[in-house]
């Protein structure tokens, strides 16, 4: 940057210019304006994601674990899942 005499009264000058001082609130305010419509966007976007969700969930049936039987699939994987808990051999717990 140039610190001369000539360059310092250039740069002063322009500072004081109303045109500049105009133009820099514009862009400004664009950019405000620019990033509170992303923040928006963003928020819509999370709120129709989990209201998705929300939706699936609720429209997903009842799973009754008594009307099951022992042959399906659901009672096989309850059946792994309490043998890695209780740290057991799958074949003492599907008695």
């Amino acid at each position: 940057m140039n610190y001369g005499k000539k360059a310092t009264q250039q740069r002063l000058k322009e500072m004081a210019s109303n045109s500049h001082r105009y133009t820099s609130r514009v862009f400004l305010g664009f950019f405000k304006t620019l990033l509170l419509m992303c923040v928006m966007v963003i928020a819509v976007g999370a709120s129709v994601g989990i209201g998705m969700i929300k939706g699936i969930i609720d429209s997903a049936p009842e799973i009754n674990i008594a009307e099951t039987s022992t042959n399906s699939i659901f009672s096989i994987f309850h059946a792994l899942i309490q043998c890695i808990i209780n740290k057991t051999h799958l074949d003492n717990a599907v008695e």
